[in-house]
């Protein structure tokens, strides 16, 4: 083979003459024992001498404030879902009306549809981590007074429906704040994993809360049930205490709160994407998660099923 000026035998130019050639071809080089990497061509490559990066989960746990916030979520989410059950379970043996349990529920709801979008644009101006405490307080006093209610024996339906009322409002205010805080302090590299671990959470104690309310109330009464839910969003009050959180806030003017909700419904006309998930999710809470409501009533009246059982 005839060399061509610049280039060594066979043609190589010089300053691959001596490397590897499966580094040249692309391969990585083989192991030798001695803590470099050698090639067939007798050069050594140091080892960069880095050790592999930590899984998100263990970054996203080592950050106090993320762990805090994670589990306000999952405990307040867990005793939510233990009010839910135990209430309907109360109000349908007390009064023998499915609809009366419907009725509870649509109270509950009813913070979310009505105040929504204001407590988004409400919580860009107050401090999200305070209007959570604020929240988790007023869960606690609320089931204080229902416990206090039940152990008089003076407890009624309505006393239920003005707690559930209180705690739809809190609910409302969680969503709109604690989601927001999440993504702050786990910061925009590790966004997608807070959010999945968050979202996993609430599903998780969207299945456990109602079998613990089941459980307590079958063995312990509906006292225990919401002593219980008490003890534990007071935990909650006392976790967010320990969270450093830095939040750039704009001033509150009534006029540009009215305007961002405005903004925001104009933002859906024109995004068809947008309109689209609206649908959806007004379908699948009309239509698909609707039962929940009634599934106290159901698993008593068509299957007679304990509290427990109507838990699972």
């Amino acid at each position: 083979m005839r060399r061509s000026p610049g280039h060594g035998a066979w043609g190589f130019p010089p300053r691959l003459i001596g490397r590897s050639c499966t580094a040249s071809a692309g391969l990585p080089p083989p192991r030798h024992s001695g803590g470099g990497r050698t090639g067939c061509g007798g050069c050594r490559h140091a080892d960069d001498g880095r050790s592999p990066a930590p899984h998100p989960l263990r970054r996203l746990f080592g950050r106090p404030d993320f762990v805090r916030l994670w589990a306000v979520g999952g405990i307040a989410n867990a005793m939510r879902w233990v009010e839910i059950l135990v209430a309907g379970i109360f109000v349908f043996e007390l009064t023998g009306s499915a609809l009366a349990v419907s009725l509870l529920a649509v109270v509950r709801a009813l913070p979310m549809l009505a105040f929504g979008a204001v407590a988004g644009a409400l919580a860009e101006t107050q401090d999200r981590r305070r209007l959570l405490m604020l929240g988790q307080a007023t869960s606690a006093a609320s089931t204080c007074g229902i416990l206090a209610l039940a152990l008089g024996g003076a407890l009624q339906p309505w006393h239920l429906g003005v707690s559930g009322f209180l705690g739809g409002l809190v609910w409302t205010g969680e969503m709109a704040s604690r989601r927001r805080m999440v993504t702050e302090v786990a910061g925009e590299a590790e966004v997608v994993p807070a959010l999945a671990m968050d979202s996993m959470t609430s599903n998780t104690t969207r299945m456990a809360g109602p079998l613990l309310g089941g459980v307590l109330y079958q063995t312990l009464g509906l006292a225990a049930a919401y002593g219980v839910a008490a003890a534990c969003y007071a935990l909650s009050f006392a976790l967010l205490a320990g969270v450093r959180h830095a939040q750039a806030r704009r001033r509150l003017r009534p006029r540009q709160l009215v305007a961002e909700v405005a903004d925001a419904m104009q933002l859906v006309r024109r995004m068809p994407v947008l309109q689209a998930v609206i649908l959806v999710t007004l379908a699948m809470n009309l239509f698909g998660f609707c039962f929940t409501a009634v599934l106290p009533a159901l698993g008593a009246q068509a299957f007679g099923a304990s509290p427990s059982r109507s838990g699972c």
